[in-house]
């Protein structure tokens, strides 16, 4: 995200912004010029466009039983999906 507002350097503005994106909004990331901001962009669009190593993907990812062990079903309830992919579980 880029916050492309002199706002933002306010510390009661970003106060009100969510932790995860708190916390990797760094002091050197504040009041850039614009040719520094599109530096950075440019550093963080080339880290994520290199080609990620599946072995190290396959350890951090979990498998569906992991995720079945971890919220087992209820039994008797009803599960929609709701806004954004969220799963919504009702218990009668």
């Amino acid at each position: 995200m880029i916050f492309a507002d002199s706002r933002y350097n306010r510390h009661d503005k970003r106060s009100k912004l969510p932790k995860w994106i708190l916390q990797f909004l760094g002091d050197q990331y504040l009041n850039l010029s614009t040719d520094m901001a599109l530096q950075h962009c440019r550093h963080f669009l080339r880290l994520m466009a290199q080609p990620i190593d599946q072995a190290a993907l396959q350890s951090v990812l979990l498998t569906l039983e992991e995720v079945e062990r971890m919220n087992p079903r209820q039994e008797g309830g009803t599960e929609t999906a709701g806004e954004g992919g969220a799963m919504i579980t009702e218990v009668l």
